[in-house]
């Protein structure tokens, strides 16, 4: 496609999982992550770009030199509020920003006139069509996307999988089994 595609949360199961799809239409991928020791499975997973950025960082300015200033087509938030207004600086002109998690409670102010300048549209994303599911499942069976477990757990141990999910320290997914 030749556009170019931030993805926020990138170490997170569904920013891993936007990474590959990105690859896979043939987008330039940039990730953002809060860890350097995270840098290298983003990239085997299809980044061509890694920006560290830790919490509350604007990254938006090292978007903008990956991206010679233009900014990204489109931006994949799986996080939200915490990183919406660096991400959305980040947005080029005519961008397109999915909205697809909140982590936290917290809100965000945006001037209107900067959504009108940028003729940028802000999309929320709560789930996939048939289609995109069937499509999905094929990518995965052809071994072009690989879903990452970063570790399982009984359910009877879902509260330290949510601790370990909340600390950050994964990079995918984690699975609780019955």
């Amino acid at each position: 496609l030749g556009e170019t595609v931030l993805v926020t949360g990138a170490s997170g199961g569904v920013g891993l999982s936007a990474i590959q799809i990105g690859r896979e239409a043939g987008a330039q991928v940039i990730a953002v992550t809060r860890s350097d020791a995270k840098a290298d499975a983003l990239r085997q997973a299809g980044a061509g770009d890694v920006v560290i950025a830790g919490e509350g960082a604007d990254f938006s300015k090292d978007v903008q030199a990956i991206t010679d200033q233009v900014g990204a087509d489109v931006v994949v938030d799986t996080v939200g509020s915490r990183v919406f207004i660096p991400a959305f600086k980040s947005l080029a002109i005519t961008g397109r920003y999915l909205v697809i998690g909140q982590l936290f409670r917290e809100k965000i102010s945006i001037n209107p006139a900067h959504i009108l300048f940028k003729a940028a549209t802000i999309h929320g994303v709560i789930n996939a069509r048939r289609d995109q599911l069937a499509d999905t499942v094929a990518l995965v069976a052809a071994g072009r996307i690989r879903p990452r477990v970063a570790a399982t757990f009984p359910l009877a141990e879902a509260a330290k999988a949510h601790e370990i999910v909340e600390s950050g320290a994964v990079t995918g997914r984690v699975v609780l089994v019955p």
